[in-house]
């Protein structure tokens, strides 16, 4: 069954079609969004409440862009308020504090690139993760965050230059 079709019998309220639509996408939202805080429990909350979002904004979805950029738009759009509201606050991850070092166990591979992504700036971070990560094509990933596509391509290539430059230095 296409996307298209599930995302059609998703707005008229099929149950099946909607649970389909999580389950293909789940895993890549959460992945975006654990890249971006610190703890396991705070990426599992943003990921459900980016899901929520989904399912009260489908029947307002029409599919002039990609599903998939529309939708990292909502993760990315959920996840910027949650940080901008954790720094307005003060307010620290209790979840982030209590796994130790504030961050939730990684495999070796995962520290190294979140090292490497740290160190660029958040927008060549957020086209690398969106491409890579995701998988998202140019086009979508220019759609999620409203950029010109040549720019996500710039970000992108330049983002890539400064990991190898400073992976080639450590």
């Amino acid at each position: 069954m296409t996307e298209l079709i599930l995302i059609r019998r998703a707005q008229r309220g099929n149950r099946d079609a909607l649970e389909k639509l999580v389950r293909l996408y789940y895993r890549k939202i959460y992945q975006y969004i654990s890249f971006h805080v610190e703890s396991k429990e705070t990426a599992e909350d943003l990921t459900q409440e980016t899901f929520l979002k989904m399912v009260k904004n489908l029947p307002s979805f029409v599919p002039l862009t990609s599903f998939s950029a529309w939708l990292h738009r909502i993760a990315h759009n959920t996840m910027v308020d949650y940080l901008r509201t954790v720094r307005e606050t003060g307010q620290l991850d209790e979840d982030a504090l209590e796994a130790g070092e504030g961050a939730y166990a990684r495999t070796e591979a995962d520290a190294a690139l979140q090292t490497l992504l740290d160190g660029l700036p958040e927008i060549q971070r957020e086209c690398i993760l969106l491409r890579y990560i995701n998988g998202l094509k140019y086009q979508e990933i220019a759609d999620a965050l409203n950029l010109p596509v040549s720019t996500v391509k710039s970000h992108v290539r330049r983002g890539l230059a400064a990991m190898k430059k400073r992976s080639e230095e450590s």
